[in-house]
């Protein structure tokens, strides 16, 4: 645990006193990356990354693939499901990558003394989400 910056540290400590197993590694040599794999509700998998940026006190936290590859014939659909969707949502945003992936978005600052606390609820914010919003999102 001694490549983990400050930012990320709180966060991993949580995750091990409730027994969640994540993965550690370094991006650019830089950035912590830990990722957190669960089962949902509705969505079979869901994994979450959070991307610690040590130098600007920010957490980039992404939820990949949570429908691979969108049909070009049902785009319209979905930008209109996800439009729908990230209109109830206060918490982060669905995006339509370039590669026709949906991913689930959250960017947020933080500091040494919040991370943890913050960092495990915007967890449980985008697992809740993405998990309540499956079924509508399988569709596309």
């Amino acid at each position: 645990m001694s490549d983990i910056g400050m930012l990320a540290i709180g966060f991993v400590r949580s995750l091990e006193k409730k027994h969640i197993y994540y993965k550690h590694r370094k991006l650019r040599g830089v950035y912590d990356q830990i990722i957190v794999t669960f089962t949902g509700n509705q969505i079979p998998e869901i994994t979450i990354n959070f991307i610690f940026d040590e130098n600007n006190s920010e957490v980039q936290i992404r939820v990949i693939d949570i429908i691979p590859s969108i049909n070009e014939k049902r785009m319209g659909y979905a930008l209109t499901t996800v439009n729908d969707l990230n209109t109830v949502n206060a918490f982060g945003k669905f995006c339509i990558t370039g590669g026709n992936n949906l991913e689930f978005r959250i960017d947020a600052m933080i500091d040494q003394e919040c991370s943890s606390a913050f960092c495990f609820e915007l967890m449980r914010k985008a697992l809740k989400i993405c998990d309540e919003s499956y079924l509508r999102l399988a569709e596309l």
